[in-house]
């Protein structure tokens, strides 16, 4: 019998990849991505396979599909997370230029764009302050058209996207996340804008990066017994992100503000400017072994950062308007296709915490842990 292997099978124009990840949790005080409190949560897993073929030297096809389960914000479902037609009539040493359409990735931050797949970050949870996993389809990828553009020059290289199309807003947890529970009506985003500006400089030892966008989203209300009114909710983030790379060591921080405007829902219009920031140094001891520090910090409010206003409005803890956390994990990528984490934080306050898996607010802890490990795997 002869076999046939797969290589021959596939051209090479013909590109398959895969990855699941395995993220156990124990925490204290809240629940997260599942039943976590105080016992062991199998709750939160990811599963992806993606594929691309470029049928001629301009045009490139490429698709995801995943599987996530993370508690009740997610509920496991096969979902498309980007789907796009590539075409770069430009394409040089020293630039490239270039048109996606239809399912695209946001360019947001250095991290968005890649935050699904294990081994190209440092810790089992983003910085949530700048990558909510909470809204994680909304923040991720746009049915949209981007603009790009790479330039290579002797000062350094530029790289340029911008997308302009409509953010996801069907999955799991968006609607909780931005109207505070799930109403009975529709939830559809408006036609809303992204962009981003990134530098690198000495083949990757310095990297800068700004990235903002103008995103809408609109709630109609199902029929008279809706009890929330129509209304539009605007965001404007802003990023700001800066990286040092060396051999045995990198630093990154990202800070950003993020006005949250508000019309409709029956009240008067109104505009909440919250801050996000991190900073992080991660060590390489060897090729295998990495560790890293990370402190993460979010206001929902930054002219409320204690909450204390929030407080005496709505009757709910200031605690819930602010994020404070320090997080300090290692990584072992024991082969090139496998890794193992273990990750530990510390945090004050819950303004990024899912409340899906914590639907009653007396029964939230200001001051909470999180203990995680990772195992992931990829082809």
């Amino acid at each position: 019998m002869t076999s046939v292997s797969l290589a021959t099978e596939i051209p090479k124009s013909v590109q398959v990849h895969g990855f699941a990840a395995l993220n156990p949790l124990v925490t204290t005080g809240n629940n997260l991505f599942g039943q976590s409190k105080d016992e062991l949560s199998l709750d939160f897993w990811e599963l992806g396979v993606n594929g691309s073929w470029r049928p001629q030297q301009d045009f490139l096809i490429s698709a995801q599909l995943t599987s996530r389960k993370a508690g009740e914000n997610d509920d496991g479902k096969v979902r498309l997370d980007y789907g796009l037609i590539d075409y770069s009539p430009i394409s040089t040493p020293t630039l490239k230029v270039g048109v996606r359409g239809g399912r695209v990735l946001n360019p947001l931050g250095f991290f968005n764009e890649t935050r699904d797949v294990a081994f190209t970050r440092s810790s089992i949870l983003l910085p949530q302050s700048i990558y909510f996993d909470r809204t994680r389809d909304f923040s991720l990828a746009s049915d949209a058209i981007q603009f790009y553009s790479d330039i290579r020059s002797d000062i350094g290289d530029f790289y340029f996207q911008a997308n302009i199309g409509y953010p996801r807003t069907g999955a799991v947890g968006v609607e909780q996340a931005l109207l505070g529970r799930d109403f009975p009506g529709r939830l559809d985003s408006n036609l809303s804008f992204l962009g981003r500006l990134l530098y690198e400089r000495d083949g990757g030892r310095w990297r800068l990066g700004m990235s903002g966008g103008h995103v809408g989203v609109s709630y109609d209300p199902d029929g008279l017994s809706d009890p929330l009114p129509s209304g539009e909710i605007l965001f404007k983030p802003l990023i700001f992100s800066i990286q040092y790379n060396a051999e045995h060591f990198s630093l990154t921080s990202e800070f950003g503000p993020r006005a949250f405007n508000t019309k409709g829902f029956g009240r008067a219009r109104s505009q909440t400017v919250g801050e996000s920031m991190y900073v992080e140094g991660l060590y390489r001891f060897t090729p295998r072994w990495e560790g890293f520090l990370r402190y993460d910090v979010l206001f929902s409010d930054r002219d409320d950062r204690d909450g204390k206003q929030y407080q005496a409005t709505t009757g709910l803890p200031s605690y819930f308007r602010y994020a404070k956390d320090l997080t300090a994990g290692v990584t072992w990528r024991f082969k090139q296709w496998g890794l193992a984490r273990l990750e530990y934080h510390y945090v004050n306050g819950i303004a990024w915490l899912p409340l899906e898996d914590n639907p009653n607010p007396s029964d939230i802890s200001r001051y909470w842990s999180i203990f995680g490990l990772q195992f992931a795997v990829r082809f």
